[in-house]
């Protein structure tokens, strides 16, 4: 979110190749996405956010899809040494159509 919120009020490289217009829609789908987030009951953003800024930070499997962006460099300890990776894409998730019964 605060990463969406710099890039709508930041000057900024890819917002200075773009036309005003561009910029434009852009922010109105950052607001409607920003939207969703907030008042998605399945997401609960506010609990995610508080989670993630604990001493320990901490996350569900719905807080993981948003952290995993595609791109996101991201460390692994694996057999006693760190590997470094990028996010390609992120897939699966729980699946909500199905009520929980």
């Amino acid at each position: 979110m605060r990463e969406l919120q710099e890039y709508k009020k930041k000057p900024s490289k890819p917002r200075a190749n773009h036309t005003d217009a561009y910029n434009e829609q852009t922010d109105r789908h950052i607001d409607l996405l920003m939207e969703y987030l907030c008042n998605e009951n399945n997401i609960n953003l506010k609990s995610l956010e508080a989670s993630w800024e604990k001493k320990v930070p901490t996350t569900t499997f719905s807080g993981l899809l948003l952290l995993l962006k595609p791109g996101a460099d991201v460390y692994v300890q694996e057999y006693d040494q760190l590997n470094a990776y990028v996010i390609d894409s992120v897939s699966g998730g729980v699946d909500y159509s199905v009520p929980d019964n």
